[in-house]
């Protein structure tokens, strides 16, 4: 596994989402260990969201991928917060 690290910025006079200060500089491999995931993929990203505490919703993107020109299976999520509450949306299999 490399040693890549989630970093979160955040803008002057915004307070971070709690959920991201939880992730804050911390490599992958931190987090699959933190919340207990195996490390052996394939990694279960549907699991590891539910124990941080994102929210997943379902959601197709085909009519945006479409208007954007782009293929099918293009856009895999989008993620969004609102106050404490961190949300992703995600077309199917999380890839």
């Amino acid at each position: 596994m490399n040693n890549n690290i989630i970093m979160i910025f955040e803008r002057t006079g915004d307070t971070m989402c709690k959920i991201l200060e939880k992730l804050r500089d911390k490599t992958p491999e931190n987090l699959l260990k933190e919340y207990q995931i195996s490390l052996v993929p394939p990694i279960d990203i549907s699991l590891l969201m539910q124990r941080i505490g994102i929210k997943e919703i379902p959601f197709d993107f085909t009519e945006l991928e479409k208007l954007m020109n782009l293929e099918t299976g293009d856009i895999i999520g989008t993620v969004f917060a609102k106050n404490d509450e961190f949300y992703t949306r995600c077309s199917g299999f999380c890839r």
